[in-house]
């Protein structure tokens, strides 16, 4: 835990935060969802890899949290690593501009002009209830005269008697669009056939694009950056072909390659002879399938030295739930491997030692029952000879058992 997840509980030491069940920093109404992710996400399965829920921090303050979750390996046993990202802002912002959007809606349903708003494309993106009205009064087709149709296409495709006009009004829409004009006006007729009827067109560009949600983005991926960048694990990103994307400073200097010589190659540059194929082609086969794989790698540095990685590879879903990338987080265990190897050896000694021992101390229970029963033969005392006889059998046990 680091010390921007220690300040976004604000109030909580890390001691008082790692005490407590996490699930009682969820807010009640979202711990289905993170429950449910986590689970899944330790079970192999599909779930979200970012999504936002309310925390609960120091004083009952309710905040949002936009949570990254990477699926690794901790006591040798699935695990989270999870990077939060407090967004309360960001919703804020968000909850104004939706009442922002209401307010903007509403004062242009209350105008009497009929309103259309294009895209760049020309695109009808929003109507006002003016024009709504205007189209259904008229017989006219809702789906082809509001959100969503081409208004450049309804004007290029127009016949009849006010097809000029139409051409016109396609001319000059596209001259705001491409920025050579800011404003345009067009009279032209609109007859019925219970009236004759003129209308004014009056296009203008409003060019306002609201950018704050792009810049609380672009902060969180500095963080995360900062985050990844500075994590004592390697971290290595590749495509679904396997090619490398990325790979944080951990990973240069486990593997002795430089980000440049990484960058573009694939993750077979490190392997030894000491894996078999068959469990590469088992880990290929996991990852591609959706799930998540875990293991142990013996792989070789540049500098010929070998290496083991405790590894836990997940595939990353875009938005349609379809593979766009593989995480790899690797931990170098190359010191953990040679104490088990050491300590393994002790054992195979001792085992070595009890067995010699256990030998030896049958060896000499055995001679020494051999001999009492000799000296029981040779005894003409009766009840010595018994008592020696008597002795054989406590030896036999004692020695079988040794």
């Amino acid at each position: 835990m680091n010390s921007k997840t220690i300040e976004l509980f604000g109030g909580y030491t890390a001691e008082e935060i790692t005490e407590k069940p996490f699930i009682n920093f969820i807010h009640p109404d979202d711990r289905s969802r993170v429950v449910n992710n986590y689970i899944k996400r330790i079970s192999g399965e599909y779930a979200e890899t970012r999504y936002p829920f309310r925390a609960v921090v120091f004083g009952g303050v309710v905040k949002w949290v936009e949570v990254n979750s990477v699926l690794t390996e901790w006591n040798g046993k699935p695990a989270t690593m999870n990077f939060y990202t407090d967004i309360t802002e960001q919703k804020r912002v968000e909850d104004e501009l939706k009442k922002s959007e209401l307010f903007a809606s509403a004062t242009l349903d209350a105008l009497s002009t009929n309103i259309a708003i294009l895209n760049e494309k020309g695109v009808i993106i929003a109507v006002n209830r003016a024009w709504r009205e205007f189209a259904l009064n008229n017989s006219m087709d809702i789906s082809s005269s509001c959100e969503g149709v081409n208004y450049l296409g309804v004007c290029d495709s127009s016949e009849g008697s006010n097809s000029d006009e139409a051409e016109q009004a396609s001319a000059g829409i596209r001259e705001i669009i491409s920025g050579n004009q800011r404003e345009f006006s067009l009279e032209y007729p609109c007859h019925s056939p219970e009236e004759k009827r003129w209308f004014n067109m009056l296009v203008t560009v409003v060019a306002h694009e609201n950018i704050t949600k792009r810049k609380l983005v672009e902060a969180e991926l500095r963080s995360l950056s900062y985050v990844v960048e500075q994590s004592p694990v390697s971290i290595v990103l590749t495509d679904i072909t396997g090619t490398i994307q990325y790979v944080n400073p951990a990973a240069e200097k486990t593997t002795g390659y430089s980000r440049d010589e990484l960058l573009g190659n694939n993750p077979r540059v490190l392997k030894s002879d000491y894996i078999k194929g068959d469990e590469y082609r088992v880990l290929w086969e996991t990852i591609t399938s959706g799930k998540y794989w875990k293991g142990e790698f013996h792989n070789i540095r540049k500098d010929g030295t070998m290496y083991w990685e405790s590894a836990t590879i997940s595939p990353i879903f875009d938005e349609d739930g379809m593979i766009e990338q593989f995480a790899a987080v690797k931990e170098d265990i190359t010191e953990r491997k040679k104490a088990e190897e050491k300590i393994q050896n002790l054992l195979t000694e001792k085992e070595l030692i009890l067995q010699e021992v256990h030998h030896r101390i049958k060896n000499n229970m055995n001679t020494i029952k051999g001999l009492l029963y000799l000296q029981a033969i040779e005894m003409r005392d009766t009840a010595a000879a018994g008592a020696l006889h008597e002795a054989c059998k406590y030896c036999i046990p004692y020695g079988d058992y040794c």
